[in-house]
């Protein structure tokens, strides 16, 4: 899941080692050779070796006229996410387990008789005694079911009793929008959750699977989760302030349609660049990677002044 700016919000796949491009203009299109003579388009343009390249610009270049879902997107290189200057939140790695084994593994699981199954996050463990505060063991690999913490109401604002809600979650993660230079506000914000990538037959447990080249399957919030947050904003001391979590937080002034369903919007369909081949001349494939949504806009612009955001 990743959000603003464009400037772009939470993902968990292993391909979130992020080198994302963005549309930031035109840029000229080259070819590289990756060792083994299959060149592949990319943009170049001295003194910087890669430049960002923009849907429209590929489409100049190329003579591609590319699918109306992909117009505010940007070619990408190999990773999920499309964003540039973003803040992210990488969820889906806890799970509690009863019992570990001598190599920190789960032993005995939550779920069902017990026995942990491949899709229960039963992998990288640690014991409850490591926890400062509250003495539970929890695992760290890949919840591929979507069933654990992340993905429960456990977050805040999730529950419509303020008292009640304030009991049980923490308070909400809150950040102000970055400044460029410390002075001036992004013009656009974006959020954008890789759901699609993750929710694929080498990514999910739960059938059916997302297919990335048609979008079938492809859902928001991912079979098996409860819940899946998103962002909201609040005005604290005077300023605007972005927060995570559900739709129940005390002093939400935009709440973004009030899910994940409408805060992340449609699938959004992004091309990248392969290998140039007989039946591919223009080295373009496209996949369904992400759920994006163009606020059109900055919503909550951070206070600007002498030190930069207040």
């Amino acid at each position: 899941m990743a959000g603003p700016w464009r400037g772009k919000a939470p993902g968990n796949t292993d391909e979130e080692k992020e080198h994302k491009l963005a549309n930031q203009g035109t840029a000229s299109l080259g070819k590289i050779s990756p060792g083994g003579g299959a060149a592949f388009p990319t943009t170049m343009d001295a003194p910087k070796l890669l430049h960002p390249v923009s849907a429209a610009t590929i489409e100049r270049l190329t003579g591609l006229k590319l699918p109306s879902d992909t117009a505010n997107t940007r070619g990408n290189t190999w990773s999920a996410h499309t964003y540039n200057i973003a803040y992210s939140d990488e969820i889906g790695h806890f799970e509690n387990c009863l019992t570990l084994d001598a190599a920190f593994n789960c032993a005995v699981s939550t779920e069902g008789d017990g026995t942990p199954d491949q899709d229960d996050d039963s992998n990288f463990c640690v014991p409850a005694e490591d926890s400062l505060l509250v003495k539970i063991n929890g695992c760290f690999d890949s919840d591929e079911d979507f069933d654990g913490q992340s993905y429960r109401n456990d977050w805040p604002g999730t529950n419509p009793n303020a008292k009640q809600d304030a009991k049980s979650h923490p308070t909400a993660v809150q950040f102000t929008s970055p400044l460029i230079k410390g002075k001036t506000n992004y013009s656009n914000v974006v959020f954008e959750a890789d759901l699609p990538r993750i929710e694929a037959s080498d990514s999910q447990s739960n059938p059916p699977f997302c297919n990335r080249t048609t979008g079938a399957n492809c859902v928001n919030p991912p079979a098996g989760a409860a819940f899946y947050p998103f962002f909201t904003t609040r005005i604290d001391h005077g300023k605007c302030t972005w927060q995570e979590g559900g739709n129940y937080i005390p002093g939400t002034v935009n709440h973004f349609g009030g899910n994940s369903t409408a805060a992340f919007g449609p699938l959004l369909l992004t091309p990248y660049q392969v290998p140039i081949t007989g039946t591919n001349p223009n080295g373009i494939s496209f996949r369904y990677n992400n759920f994006q949504n163009d606020l059109g806009g900055n919503p909550c612009p951070a206070k600007t002044g002498h030190g930069g955001p207040h």
